[in-house]
């Protein structure tokens, strides 16, 4: 699989928002979230500021620590070998406006700081607003 440079210039911005807004979701400096996955603070910044991209190794890390998928971590689904045959893009994003795409990050991180007992009180108050 090969991305163009802007695929991976995208990738490499949607990563470094997400990590940063993960991290400070989780209260952690740079320094503790280095620690808690084995690698340097001098890194994490590096990744949360697009100068470098992680190892396998410290992505993995990466979503085992704050329990999340490549794709959400990334910002992007990788599109399989099959799809790219029938002529789609490496990488693609679902077709939504910049506040969905806020809407759907931020309420991931919800599960990931409180849990998916409160994902689903958030979805139940607001179908009782839609459907009273």
């Amino acid at each position: 699989m090969t991305l163009s440079q802007h695929e991976l210039s995208l990738i490499k911005s949607s990563f470094a928002r997400n990590l940063k807004i993960l991290r400070e979701i989780k209260g952690l400096t740079q320094k503790e979230l280095a620690q808690a996955i084995n690698t340097s603070s001098t890194n994490i910044s590096a990744y949360e500021n697009e100068k470098a991209f992680p190892s396998d190794v410290i992505f993995t890390a990466l979503t085992d620590f704050f329990d999340v998928t490549a794709e959400e971590l990334i910002g992007y689904e990788i599109a399989s070998s099959e799809a790219q045959a029938a002529g789609a893009n490496i990488t693609r994003r679902v077709s939504i406006t910049p506040l969905e795409d806020q809407l759907l990050f931020v309420f991931r991180c919800l599960r990931i700081k409180h849990g998916a007992a409160t994902q689903r009180a958030i979805i139940d108050m607001i179908e009782k607003m839609l459907y009273p």
